[in-house]
């Protein structure tokens, strides 16, 4: 809620990239997870998922 990127806009750049991995830290929820593993995963990107509480 506090990022301008989208999670497809950024994992998009790190496939373009050659990344083999990403992470998204939520603050206090974990709503963007779930997607953010899907799409990374389509990618065959190691998603890596942090929660700030």
């Amino acid at each position: 809620m506090e990022s301008t990127i989208k999670i497809k806009g950024l994992i998009s750049a790190a496939a373009r990239n050659g990344m083999k991995a990403v992470a998204l830290t939520d603050k206090y929820v974990m709503s963007g997870a779930v997607e953010f593993y899907k799409e990374a995963t389509s990618k065959n990107i190691k998603p890596i998922i942090g929660c700030e509480i």
